[in-house]
């Protein structure tokens, strides 16, 4: 058991998200894109070609939105909507060459941006926060028990 987090560690890292969200923010503004959005054409370019239910299950939402999603996407020329004959209402999703263009453009200042914070910072602190970092990733990723209200 590793024990439950103090009201301090949550600040910590609710400030830190904050933050982060901010960095996120401020990467896909030049893009006129919402958060959303970018985040479908960021699992695009993570997992190449998607049918969209495949991604409504991705991004944790339902098919409705991601077909108004893509639907203004491609329209825009950031990805394209293709139709299977075999499966009349599947949509399998793509990124174009624009869209990937723009997402690796958006990387781009993140990365940026993150190094110029993480270079204020000395090599054992930033190693400790690259560890924290990991940590918090996996955990996040992993499984958790539901609960049930």
């Amino acid at each position: 058991m590793h024990g439950t987090a103090t009201p301090t560690e949550l600040d910590s890292f609710l400030d830190a998200i904050t933050d982060l969200i901010g960095l996120a923010l401020r990467s896909i503004a030049p893009e006129g894109l919402h958060v959303a959005q970018f985040r479908l054409l960021l699992m695009l370019h993570e997992h190449g070609s998607t049918s969209s239910a495949q991604m409504a299950r991705l991004l944790e939402v339902v098919p409705s939105s991601v077909s108004r999603m893509s639907e203004r996407l491609a329209t825009v020329g950031l990805i394209e909507r293709n139709g299977s004959p075999a499966h009349r209402g599947m949509v399998a999703l793509s990124l174009t060459a624009a869209g990937s263009t723009m997402v690796e453009r958006v990387l781009d200042r993140r990365r940026e941006e993150l190094a110029g914070v993480l270079a204020l910072l000395p090599e054992s602190d930033r190693r400790a926060a690259t560890d924290a970092m990991s940590a918090l990733h996996d955990a996040l990723r992993s499984p958790r028990p539901t609960t049930n209200p």
